[in-house]
């Protein structure tokens, strides 16, 4: 997403909830760089309590995510829909 955005402005004005990407997971799509983006999305979620990852729904970025999600507990965090954390 642009940092011109007027989507936030917008969705506020009519009333609409709104989330800002913070990590877009396969700008990279090979499975080492996803995991890794995957690792800063834990992070940022760890530190400030929330973060949003957008991905593609390339083969790799698919399977990568579904065998990343087997360890989310070990690590404490927890994948929710980005509906959730529309403000």
């Amino acid at each position: 997403s642009s940092n011109r955005s007027i989507a936030a402005q917008l969705a506020q004005a009519n009333k609409v909830p709104f989330g800002r990407g913070d990590v877009m997971l396969d700008a990279d799509p090979s499975r080492g760089q996803i995991l890794a983006a995957l690792d800063s999305l834990v992070s940022m979620a760890q530190s400030k309590g929330e973060a949003i990852g957008v991905i593609s729904a390339l083969p790799v970025s698919i399977a990568t995510v579904a065998e990343w999600t087997a360890g989310l507990a070990d690590k404490n965090v927890q994948l929710v829909p980005v509906s959730a954390l529309m403000k």
